[in-house]
């Protein structure tokens, strides 16, 4: 990947966040993502899973600051809440983050990718590529790689245990996960409470992440650099 940084996330999805209720008293407890009062918005309720990707990637450092904007693009039945957001974060080391979530259009999925000096990776929660630049040195592993045609380039498919399927010539079963991401997410709870495994992602991991998508989201909501104090302990 190289010393630099940049990255970008999207979640697009074309739906109306909107719930059907019984009658009108119940429509407000129903559609809660939609009150501005509790809701937290993509950034918080869709951003934060990503932004906590990001977080992982630069090795548990988190941004200082934060800044976006939001509309409602599509979805003009009286909402408040912006169907399609802005975000960008910020890091002290001069990293970004660029971020955009909406409801108004599903192309391109949900994904994010990182970009540096020697390469990028685009992560699509069950999919992944590296993408390496011409004077990106070639590392011994690539013997094993396998490749594949993706967004009008040749990309590396990432492979969890690659050299072990190479070994077992089932290099190219492992291209894909295959289950969503939360299927892995609750196996793993479940392992953590019968088996006492370590927990792969902390209390206080998913609280920093939140804690970074409630910011965004004010930051979306005022239209203001909001900063972020440090997330430590």
């Amino acid at each position: 990947m190289g010393q630099s940084f940049s990255g970008t996330g999207e979640p697009h999805r074309k739906t109306s966040w909107r719930f059907p209720a019984s009658d009108p008293a119940a429509d407000k407890a129903a559609n809660w993502r939609l009150d501005p009062d509790v809701s937290i918005g993509l950034a918080g309720e869709v951003g934060a899973q990503q932004f906590d990707v990001a977080h992982w990637f630069r090795g548990g450092r988190y941004p200082t600051r934060v800044q976006g904007r939001g509309d409602i693009r599509l979805h003009k039945d009286g909402r408040t809440v912006p169907d399609t957001i802005e975000v960008e974060l910020f890091w002290p080391e001069g990293p970004t983050l660029r971020y955009e979530a909406s409801l108004a259009t599903s192309y391109g999925g949900q994904h994010e990718v990182f970009c540096g000096t020697q390469g990028s990776l685009r992560l699509a929660w069950s999919h992944g590529w590296l993408f390496k630049e011409a004077d990106a040195p070639t590392q011994g592993w690539e013997v094993y790689a396998t490749r594949q045609e993706a967004f009008g380039q040749e990309g590396i498919v990432l492979v969890a245990d690659a050299t072990k399927l190479a070994a077992q010539g089932e290099l190219k079963a492992g291209v894909g996960l295959p289950h969503p991401s939360l299927y892995y997410a609750l196996v793993d709870f479940v392992r953590s409470v019968t088996e006492g495994a370590p927990v792969r992602c902390t209390m206080q991991e998913g609280a920093r992440a939140t804690i970074v998508g409630i910011l965004a989201n004010q930051a979306v909501v005022t239209a203001e650099s909001v900063t972020i104090p440090p997330l430590t302990g």
